[in-house]
């Protein structure tokens, strides 16, 4: 007796374990996929939860203006179209939240006019697009308490299956006089 395998064997053989490391080599495409995603995912919402919390704790505290800011006996104003809003801050400096070149971005005076805002700083990654952003203000007057709608759209440059749409609302803390 001969000891060995056939060539038929041989073939069996070779055609299973290509089949086997074919489905082990895309299993680990996809893990590694799913993985990028989840990365991409967790990018938006920490860039997200960033804006809205740091927003946030302005806009809770801004305060009736005088009208070097905005518009006289306004807490908020939507200056440049529905996609920035200015407010007079609680350390009494003009605040600016805006859409700039698909980025959150921010300006702040370094006083209580709007005259002397300074340059826009990103306040979201750059590797995320955020491509619109709209602050609603309701109630701003001297009978309803002042509230800030927030809706944006975010997007990963990177993996562009991971978006959000987010949207959120803000009451200021103190009550007008």
């Amino acid at each position: 007796m001969k000891k060995g395998f056939t060539l038929i064997e041989l073939m069996v053989t070779i055609t299973i374990l290509s089949i086997t490391m074919g489905a082990a080599v895309d299993l680990s495409v996809s893990l590694m996929q799913q993985e990028r995603g989840a990365l991409a995912t967790q990018d938006i919402m920490d860039n997200s939860s960033y804006f809205l919390e740091y927003s946030g704790r302005f806009l809770r505290m801004a305060q009736v203006d005088d009208g070097g800011c905005i518009t006289a006996g306004q807490n908020y104003e939507n200056t440049a179209g529905s996609s920035s809003i200015t407010f007079l801050d609680y350390e009494n400096h003009c605040h600016e939240f805006l859409l700039e070149n698909g980025q959150i971005k921010e300006k702040v005076s370094s006083d209580d006019t709007a005259a002397n805002l300074g340059s826009a700083v990103a306040i979201t990654s750059p590797k995320i697009t955020v491509s619109s952003l709209f602050f609603t203000i309701n109630g701003d007057s001297a009978s309803y308490q002042p509230r800030v709608t927030i809706k944006f759209h975010i997007q990963d440059n990177n993996f562009p299956r991971a978006f959000m749409n987010v949207e959120n609302t803000v009451s200021q803390r103190n009550l007008n006089s």
